[in-house]
C-alpha cells in the first residue's frame, strides 16, 4: 500500500485508488410489507476506521477472489438494465444517499433464507479506468437495528465485519466510459457451498435477480476448458469402458457446437454418467465454472482433444493427444521406402486387451 493507505499498486505497477467507501444496512425485504427503505441505514468509511484497511485488503484481492464471469443483461429490447443504471448513479456523484437505492432493491430481493447484511460499496479508479465493488456481508439485525440513528455507528460495523469477514458476496465492475463500459464484470458468492445447487442459488439470488446478470466465459475458454477436463480423465485410473465413454462423447461433441451451454449442461447433452461428470468437474478450476455459459466451439474443443492415431503395416496402433504426439513418440525413419521407428518410455499404469481398436 501507498502513504496515506488510499492506493495500493497492482501487478502491473499501476496505482489503484480507493475514492469513496461506504457501509448500508441491508435488511431483509422480500415478501415484507414494511418500508424497505426506512429500515436502511448507512455511514462513510473513513481511513481512520479499522475496517478501511480491510476493505483494501479485499479490493487488493478481488480480481482473484472473483471466480464467475458476469454481464448485465437487458432489461427489453433497448441496452438498457436498471441495476446497472444504480451503479452508474453512485460512480457520477459518489454520493452516499444514491447508493440507498441499490440497496433497497438487494433487500427486496433478500428473504429469509438469508440473514440481514452489511453493504459497502467502494468506488475508486485504476489507471484511466473507473471501478465499483459492492460487497454484503450477514449481519445480526438486532446489532444494527436497534440504533435509532440514521447512521450505522462505526463500531458496530467493525465487530459484524470482523466477526463474518470470511463470508460474504461481491460484484465488481470496471471502465472507462460510462456509457459503453460496466456491462461485464466479476462476482463471487463466499457463502455457498461448492456444489452445483448452491451455486445456481447464487446465480439465482445475487446475479439474476439483484445484479440482473448471467453468468459469462468465453466462447474459447469454455471450449477448451472442458477439452482439457476431458483429456486429464482419460490420464486418470478411470476403467477403460468408461475411458471409451468419454471418447465417444467427445466425438458427439460436435452435435453441440454453436450452441449456448454450460460445461455442466454439456456433460449431460452429452450423455455422461453423473458419476464420470463429477469427476470431470472435479478437474476444472474452480465448481463455478462448471455452471457459466458459453457458446461451445468444436474447433476450439478439437484443438485440445484431439487424438492422433498411426496404424503401422507390423499390427501396432499408436495413440497420443495431437499436440503431444511428436513428444511422446520420436519418429527416426530408417528406410526410404517410408520404415519408421518409433520410441518413447514410460511407466505403465493400465493394461488390457481388447478384439478391436
Amino acid at each position: 500500500m501507498l502513504d496515506g493507505h488510499k492506493e495500493y499498486l497492482n501487478d502491473g505497477g499501476i496505482a489503484v485508488e480507493l475514492r469513496k467507501a461506504f457501509c448500508y444496512f441491508s435488511p431483509i425485504g422480500k415478501g415484507s410489507k414494511d418500508n424497505i427503505r426506512e429500515q436502511i441505514k448507512c455511514t462513510e468509511i473513513k481511513e481512520s476506521h479499522d475496517v478501511y484497511i480491510k476493505l483494501l485488503q479485499l479490493l487488493e484481492n478481488v480480481k482473484k477472489e472473483c471466480d464467475l464471469n458476469i454481464i448485465f443483461t437487458s432489461d427489453g429490447e433497448k441496452q438498457n438494465n436498471s441495476t446497472r443504471d444504480m451503479l452508474l448513479s453512485i460512480i457520477e456523484t459518489e454520493e452516499i444517499d444514491d447508493g440507498i437505492p441499490l440497496v433497497e432493491w438487494l433487500s427486496l430481493n433478500t428473504d429469509n433464507k438469508s440473514k440481514s447484511g452489511l453493504v459497502f460499496i467502494i468506488i475508486g479508479s485504476d489507471n484511466k479506468d473507473t471501478f465499483i465493488l459492492i460487497a454484503r456481508f450477514p449481519a445480526e439485525e438486532g446489532m444494527v437495528i436497534n440504533d435509532s440513528q440514521k447512521r450505522i455507528k462505526v463500531k458496530v460495523i467493525d465487530e459484524v465485519f470482523l466477526k463474518n469477514s470470511h463470508r460474504y458476496k461481491m460484484a465488481f465492475f470496471e471502465g472507462e466510459s460510462k456509457k459503453g463500459d460496466f456491462w461485464k464484470g466479476l462476482a463471487v458468492d463466499r457463502q455457498i457451498n461448492d456444489t452445483a445447487a448452491a451455486i445456481r442459488e447464487a446465480s439465482e439470488y445475487w446475479i439474476k435477480n439483484f445484479l440482473k446478470c448471467t453468468l459469462e466465459m468465453t466462447s474459447k475458454r469454455g471450449s477448451i476448458m472442458v477439452a482439457k477436463s476431458f483429456r486429464q480423465i482419460l490420464n486418470s485410473n478411470l476403467e477403460d469402458i468408461d475411458k471409451q465413454r468419454i471418447i465417444e462423447a467427445a466425438i458427439g461433441a460436435k452435435t453441440l457446437n454453436g450452441k449456448k451451454t454450460s460445461i455442466s449442461k454439456l456433460i449431460t447433452d452429452l450423455g455422461i454418467e453423473d458419476r464420470i461428470g463429477k469427476k470431470i468437474i472435479e478437474r476444472l478450476p474452480t465448481r463455478a465454472a462448471a455452471e457459466q455459459v458459453f457458446h461451445f466451439d468444436i474447433q476450439y474443443f478439437t484443438g485440445i482433444f484431439n487424438l492422433r492415431v498411426k496404424y503401422l503395416n507390423t499390427g501396432a496402433v499408436i495413440i497420443a493427444p495431437n499436440d503431444e504426439f511428436e513428444d511422446l513418440f520420436q519418429p527416426e525413419k530408417v528406410a526410404e521406402n517410408g520404415l519408421t521407428r518409433y520410441t518413447t518410455e514410460g511407466i505403465t499404469t493400465n493394461e488390457t486387451v481388447k478384439a478391436k481398436v
